[in-house]
């Protein structure tokens, strides 16, 4: 594109330059200057610009943004610089207006809004600086959302300022990670739209009116073949955290709104995509980033031309022929590689949904590529295809990307100018009692064995309360231990007593460490066996007692292990 522009006079601009590398930005030096000549080292040809060429370029601020660096003195003062500071409160309160298309009074309460949470922000010095709690891409993406509601299947009847508290509150403090910061969104909501918001009714109220909820309740009832596209989550339980999950997802999904789950591991995250997915009767493409991850992988790239021998003979056979008859040598046999799309470029044409898992692993300048698409335009120009263009997303396509939270090995925090082109959803660990009463019902299945239910959650309960185990628990913890019991039952290997400890030995007390323990100091292992077997009744104990290693690990023979 850069070489055309120069070429035809065409206006170019260089988004998020300070994320390219340095020995790339230099190249276009000699550009830059009074010469106006850009050098091509490949072909060794040297390109005068067009009177009309232009060159345009932003970034965003080196240091608060991952992954952008300062620029070079001497390449900086090439450019005419200008800074972009924050719109003034008058000309937002007009941009509302017309582009958001609301009324005067909606207008100055968002703005209200705004200056509160920003000034609640800045003044808690926490590290998302004003802008943490709400962003004019928030204002903006607010106010679409209101004027979509009507012909979206909105929720009209709760009222103008009912329904954009509402919209707010999933917008604004859904994303955050703290309760209290939570209420504080709440609070503001309730000062400025005259409102009360329950949020537990909220949501509940919203999925039992739900038409997919009604459409996932009939289609699972009738998901006892293998082959349909629900039958893998037929024993999906739905506890309230699954509840909200859920209603966030449909009601960003129903705006096409590119959605990004942050959460522990086995909250859920990537189950809810793929039951959307599949009660849209549409395909789920994903991409598990990694750290070496490139644009390509989920763009496309040149391939190798693979053709088999017969049609490659066939081929050359009339390329000879037709040579001979214009009398022309021996040419080539035609290209060896062609372009081959990726999976987003796929999902974008034929209106897919699209989920990035595990964004965060990605390089920040690999996934700023995707900027464009993240916006309202939701268009992408592909270049790295040799065409100009430009890619208009199906009205179908979804864009969805799930995160855990940075701070684990290999785990970061999206740069914000990525990350508040998103509607982010804040996907705690599920920790009520009764909500993890239920999964744990669901999991065990028969009815001697959902008796230890009580025991397994006082026992995680003692496990954190008392520091004894440092990790977060997830729900593939428990999954583990209750898939272990199940198995030691169907197969008559354990009693459920001893199944019940032993599956807690595999999954959480074997790992615990006892390295820095004093000397006559009890182990942690062996002080959380004791509490195990405490929180059991005097019968389990004895059946337990009574089992030793050879009965649960038998000795093998040769052939068995053959």
């Amino acid at each position: 594109p850069l070489v055309s522009a120069v070429r035809n006079g065409d206006w170019i601009v260089l988004d998020e330059l300070n994320l390219a590398p340095s020995d790339v930005l230099e190249a276009l030096n000699r550009l830059l200057d009074d010469n106006r000549e850009l050098f091509i080292a490949e072909t060794q040809e040297t390109i005068k610009a067009h009177p009309h060429f232009m060159l345009f370029a932003t970034q965003n601020p080196p240091g608060q943004y991952g992954g952008r660096k300062t620029l070079s003195r001497a390449f900086r003062n090439r450019f005419v610089e200008l800074h972009v500071s924050d719109l003034p409160h008058e000309e937002l309160q007009t941009i509302l207006e017309r582009r958001g298309r609301l009324a005067p009074a909606h207008c100055k309460k968002f703005i209200a809004i705004l200056k509160d949470l920003q000034a609640y922000r800045q003044g808690s010095k926490l590290f998302a600086g004003k802008h943490g709690f709400i962003t004019l891409r928030d204002l903006f993406r607010w106010a679409e959302r209101y004027h979509q509601s009507d012909t979206a299947g909105g929720m009209a009847a709760l009222g103008n300022e009912q329904l954009l508290a509402r919209d707010g509150y999933m917008l604004l403090a859904e994303r955050l990670r703290r309760d209290e910061e939570k209420a504080v969104v709440k609070t503001v909501l309730e000062k400025h739209f005259k409102c009360t918001l329950d949020v537990q009714a909220m949501y509940a109220k919203a999925f039992d009116a739900s038409p997919l909820v009604k459409q996932l309740m009939s289609e699972l009832v009738s998901a006892t073949d293998a082959s349909h596209p629900l039958h893998p989550f037929r024993n999906v339980v739905w506890t309230w955290d699954m509840k909200r999950l859920f209603v966030l997802v449909e009601r960003s999904m129903l705006f096409a709104e590119p959605l990004l789950l942050v959460g522990e591991t086995g909250c859920g995250k990537t189950t809810v995509c793929q039951i959307y997915a599949a009660l849209k009767h549409c395909t789920l493409r994903t991409v598990n980033c990694h750290q070496h991850t490139e644009s390509a992988d989920f763009l496309g790239g040149l391939r190798p031309i693979r053709r088999d021998t017969e049609t490659l003979d066939h081929a050359q056979e009339d390329q000879q022929q037709q040579q001979a008859e214009d009398g022309v040598g021996p040419a080539s046999t035609g290209p060896l590689f062609e372009w081959v799309e990726g999976p987003l470029v796929k999902s974008l044409r034929s209106g897919d949904v699209f989920l990035l898992d595990e964004i965060s692993l990605a390089d920040d300048s690999v996934l700023e590529r995707i900027n464009s698409l993240l916006e309202p335009q939701r268009t992408l120009n592909l270049a790295e295809a040799g065409t100009t263009e430009l890619l208009v997303a199906h009205d179908r396509f979804r864009m969805m990307a799930t995160m855990n939270p940075g701070g684990d090995f290999g785990k970061k925090e999206l740069s914000p100018a990525l990350r508040n082109r998103f509607v982010e959803i804040w996907v705690p660990t599920t920790s009520s009692r009764a909500d993890l009463s239920l999964v744990l019902a669901s999991l065990l299945q028969q009815p001697v064995l959902v008796s230890f239910t009580d025991a397994m959650l006082d026992f995680v309960d003692w496990l954190i309360d008392s520091k004894t185990i440092k990790r977060q628990l997830s729900l593939r913890d428990y999954v583990a231990w209750t898939h272990f019991m199940l198995l030691c039952a169907r197969r008559d290997t354990l009693n459920p007593a001893s199944a019940f400890v032993h599956g807690a030995c595999l999954v959480l007390i074997d790992a615990l460490d006892g390295t820095d323990m004093g000397e006559g100091e009890s182990s942690p292992r062996d002080t959380a066996l004791a509490k195990l077997l405490s929180l059991m009744t005097d019968e389990q104990r004895q059946t337990v007692a009574h089992l030793d290693d050879s009965h649960f690990v038998p000795e093998l023979t040769v052939s068995d292990t053959l």
